[in-house]
């Protein structure tokens, strides 16, 4: 008699912490994945840029011979 409603109520426990968690995973993963997407963008614009300025740099020191 007391023994179902102790298991059950463990259960019960266990799958509410299971889904807790997963939903703490997903939402972890997708920020995860945002900020690296992010992150990604941020460093191929400062690449750019740096290419860019060393491009125009080199020119410049070309005009002026130093």
């Amino acid at each position: 008699k007391g023994g179902f409603a102790i298991v059950a109520a463990g259960i019960s426990e266990a799958l509410i912490a299971t889904a807790g968690g997963i939903i703490v995973a997903v939402v972890s993963t997708l920020a995860y994945n945002a900020f690296q997407t992010k992150w990604g963008q941020i460093v191929l614009m400062v690449r750019l840029q740096v290419e860019e300025f060393a491009e125009v740099l080199g020119e410049w020191k070309q005009l002026h011979g130093n």
